[in-house]
């Protein structure tokens, strides 16, 4: 099911008007070679990301996820079940594995495997669900 821009405006909790402002401004067409800036020498083209997934709309939407996601894990997850999980899962970038954040907190790996079960288990409450569902819908 396609996603559209009153779907965009309802997850974002911006106004309709100002997604379809947006996107007016984004697909308005120039020329991929003209230049960028004072710079003669790199064109808009060399700018121009390669995949669907680095759209702006789609940069946006990413963002909005991430900042919800971070809002449920505060609601639901103490400080060391957080940063444990952000570890494992690349937050940062970089995805930690059980010995490594095992070293970090000074805890058995075995230790670290059971506080992120946990902390997963925490985030499949009903209540936290709920508020993943709207951002992560499931496909039945």
């Amino acid at each position: 099911e396609e996603i559209t821009t009153k779907d965009y405006a309802r997850i974002l909790k911006v106004p309709h008007k100002k997604i379809i402002d947006t996107l007016a401004v984004l697909l308005e067409p120039i020329s991929a070679d003209m230049p960028r800036g004072d710079d003669e020498d790199s064109t808009i083209q060399d700018f121009i990301p390669a995949g669907e997934d680095e759209l702006p709309i789609n940069l946006l939407l990413q963002e909005h996820k991430r900042e919800v996601l971070e809002q449920v894990m505060e609601k639901f997850l103490d400080e060391r079940e957080r940063q444990i999980l952000k570890m494992r899962y690349g937050f940062d970038g970089k995805e930690y594995t059980l010995e490594e954040v095992g070293r970090i907190f000074k805890i058995t790996r075995e230790r670290v495997r059971q506080i992120e079960a946990k902390a997963i288990r925490r985030l499949r409450s009903p209540e936290a669900l709920k508020i993943l569902k709207e951002i992560y819908p499931v496909k039945e």
